[in-house]
């Protein structure tokens, strides 16, 4: 699902987004009880906050930060380009703290799909689901 059809969901009303890992055998979950991502014409910032769940918060690090595309930096880290760094688009703040849009199983472990506090440098998430529902 791409950032302009999530705009066009979390627009229209209050979500919430779970996040559901495993890595060497072990799962862990986040969940944000406000998640948005805005329009393409404000770079879909993203909204997330109000963490729950049984790892470290990596992903609030990115909130209000628009999304990077290897074509289109908009972190805010003056001396890298995060997104052709770690060739793949996410909201990058500094580089990573999360990147679920990372290269799977990459040989270069901080270019795969990490969550900091899980993978550190040690390899990709075995899986990864990113998951909205509307808020009751």
């Amino acid at each position: 699902m791409g950032n302009e059809i999530v705009h066009q969901l979390t627009s229209r009303s209050d979500f919430e987004l779970r996040i559901d890992m495993t890595f060497n055998g072990s799962s862990y979950y986040a969940t944000y009880n406000n998640f948005k991502v805005d329009s393409e014409k404000n770079q879909y910032k993203l909204t997330v906050n109000t963490f729950d769940g049984n790892t470290y918060d990596e992903f609030s690090a990115h909130n209000n930060m628009k999304f990077s595309t290897p074509d289109r930096d908009n972190d805010i880290d003056e001396k890298r380009f995060c997104s052709q760094i770690f060739q793949a688009g996410w909201w990058y703040i500094r580089c990573i703290r999360s990147n679920l849009n990372g290269i799977f199983d990459s040989p270069i472990p901080t270019r795969g799909v990490t969550w900091h506090d899980i993978t550190t440098s040690r390899g990709s998430l075995s899986s990864v689901e990113m998951k909205i529902r509307k808020k009751n």
